[in-house]
């Protein structure tokens, strides 16, 4: 992980790091309601894990504690890849897919879902996809206005949206371009990114074959 910052302008930027004791990291943000910085990291020695910073980099603190599958599962976690954070609830995507949860600002972990029953879900549960297959959830896209309204991103698989906080999920898929056959009708989209317009009226989604956007 590094940090740049620049000034108000911004026209000169500064770099500070390498941080996290040189663990690959794959997702970081800024939590401007508490101020903490979180990274998504995982090392093929080390494990899967968050790093956190309460003071803008200058010292950090590494948190596993929960984030791993019961051992009688037939799941892993091979990869931390995504974070989300608001108010002091952390949400992180791993892979294999699924979703744990820190109601302590990152100090220890607790399984939310792991999407059980999706359409799809049969080929990420697949154990022949287990890692290092690299169907993670690789995105989770929160509702500032609304906590328990939120969507998730399973790579090759598409995108869920969640209106009960994680508890059902509904995939969302429609219209997107398809040129290759697929089992189920609203997924088996390599999905890799979906952002909201600045007054969140529309989203936007990059996928394999292009751009798409969303007017409901």
């Amino acid at each position: 992980a590094f940090l740049l910052e620049s000034d108000a302008g911004p026209r000169d930027w500064t770099v500070r790091g390498p941080f996290c004791e040189g663990w690959p990291v794959y997702h970081t943000i800024h939590d401007g309601s508490t101020g903490t910085i979180y990274a998504a990291a995982a090392s093929e020695w080390l494990g899967a894990a968050v790093w956190r910073s309460k003071d803008l980099g200058e010292t950090w603190t590494l948190s596993s504690e929960g984030i791993g599958y019961p051992e009688d599962s037939g799941r892993k976690v091979s990869k931390v890849s995504t974070i989300a954070a608001r108010n002091g609830r952390v949400l992180v995507g791993v892979e294999a897919p699924g979703i744990f949860e820190s109601k302590d600002g990152g100090e220890s972990w607790a399984l939310k879902t792991t999407l059980s029953g999706q359409p799809g879900s049969e080929v990420w549960d697949d154990p022949a996809n287990q890692p290092p297959g690299h169907l993670g959830l690789s995105a989770i896209i929160d509702d500032p206005e609304r906590k328990e309204h939120w969507w998730a991103i399973v790579q090759g698989i598409g995108l869920y949206e969640t209106t009960d906080d994680g508890a059902t999920w509904t995939p969302r898929n429609r219209g997107l371009r398809a040129d290759w056959p697929r089992e189920h009708e609203e997924v088996g989209f390599c999905v890799h990114s979906v952002a909201h317009a600045a007054d969140r009226t529309r989203m936007y989604q990059q996928n394999h074959v292009g751009m798409h956007r969303s007017d409901d």
